[in-house]
């Protein structure tokens, strides 16, 4: 499995060096590109040369609340019918993931290949002169992808909230029909009175040894009381409120609120928002279950099917009579033991994570010849971080006050 493709000299292909092999995610819990993992650590998302360009170009004091950015890797795949198919593009080895809502099959006939673009690589230069993301053919597809940080793949049971922030979904450059459709999506949901709303989770239920797994049209259907509810059976382990997490998931928004209020002319619409957070709580240790590395990678975990809520196990057997899935921006943990996961727990900056991903329509003064320019900060989206403390902090309160 060779690229065909002429290399430039800062290029590096990963056929040459070893091998990678890309897989669907099987924590995916919000959006509706299905993304692939190329190593624990990394995730390929498909590229959109304005979400690359932000990416290059973010606020310096932003980044602690942002993947970090690796690069563009360039995918070359064969096209099978209603499939696309994605190999493993080292030599020693067959296998191939097949892609169709999520369903992985064996395939030895297809072939792709991986290589690295370095982001002084004139390929990417060219790339993003032309104004171009994507070639194709008939018969095959060469792809770009953006190689951004697995940022849960340190937790080992890990608890994600994907949430859609503002009261604005669409991009300034949104035709007209996409405008009023998003306009009543917000307007029919929590986006419009706070700002924010749920458009997936998956939750480590420490007393059944599963995930619980909600998908965007669950938080569609919530109003304000229902929203509270959400995040109370997000923050909840089926024992107890994970009361610590919630406190230091409120220090994070707050920080983030008043960097995001410095941004002047800055817009993140349609962005999304994770929290994430381990589920495998030190006090519960004994609830973990046992790490299976063969039924991560097989998808027994997955939150990711169009259904709307799923209970999937995370224990090893398997998943029972299913609660339902959900949609998204997934991570996946990298399998680190439970003792490992408790002792990490025990740091205040591993317990937890906030991080805004999806910036396709973001926008800012001088920003790609954008002809419409703000001013002040993106106060639809500071409305979510203020309505989404308030909710936590009432969480809070109830839950201290029911303890005395």
């Amino acid at each position: 499995m060779v690229y065909t493709g002429p290399m430039e000299d800062d290029e590096v292909s990963l056929v040459d060096s070893g091998g990678a092999t890309l897989q669907p995610f099987v924590h995916q819990v919000g959006g509706h590109t299905r993304m692939l993992l190329l190593d624990s650590s990394t995730i390929c998302k498909p590229l959109i040369l304005r979400e690359l360009n932000f990416y290059r170009n973010i606020p310096q004091e932003m980044k602690e609340f942002t993947p970090d950015f690796k690069g563009v890797i360039q995918v070359s795949m064969e096209r099978d019918r209603d499939f696309v198919t994605v190999r493993n593009v080292s030599p020693s080895s067959d296998r191939v993931s097949r892609m169709d809502s999520g369903r992985c099959e064996p395939d030895s006939k297809k072939s792709l290949s991986v290589k690295v673009i370095s982001e002084e690589s004139p390929r990417l230069k060219r790339l993003l002169d032309r104004g171009e993301g994507q070639h194709r053919s008939d018969t095959s597809t060469d792809s770009y992808f953006l190689m951004l940080e697995n940022v849960a793949s340190r937790f080992y049971r890990p608890c994600i909230l994907d949430l859609k922030m503002g009261t604005r979904q669409h991009g300034d450059d949104a035709p007209e029909e996409k405008r009023h459709r998003h306009m009543a999506k917000c307007a029919a949901s929590t986006s419009a009175s706070l700002g924010v709303r749920v458009c997936g989770m998956q939750v480590y239920q420490a007393d059944l040894g599963m995930y619980l797994c909600k998908d965007k049209y669950f938080g569609r259907r919530l109003d304000e009381e229902g929203f509270k509810t959400a995040l109370h059976e997000f923050f909840h382990n089926g024992f107890k409120m994970r009361t610590r997490v919630v406190r230091m998931v409120v220090d994070k928004l707050r920080r983030l609120r008043r960097i995001v209020e410095k941004q002047n002319s800055y817009r993140f619409y349609s962005s999304s928002l994770l929290v994430i957070y381990e589920g495998c709580d030190e006090e519960e240790s004994g609830h973990c279950g046992d790490y299976d590395s063969e039924m991560e990678l097989s998808g027994s975990w997955d939150c990711s099917s169009d259904q709307s809520t799923t209970s999937a196990s995370c224990g090893g057997s398997g998943s029972s009579d299913g609660v339902v899935g959900s949609e998204a921006h997934s991570l996946v943990g990298n399998g680190a033991n439970c003792q490992l996961a408790n002792r990490l727990s025990t740091r205040r900056d591993a317990l937890v994570d906030v991080r805004m991903i999806d910036f396709a329509h973001a926008t800012y003064e001088g920003y790609m010849g954008d002809s419409m320019v703000h001013r002040g900060p993106d106060n639809g989206y500071m409305l979510g971080l203020d309505n989404l403390c308030r909710v936590l902090v009432d969480i809070l309160s109830v839950t201290e006050s029911e303890k005395e």
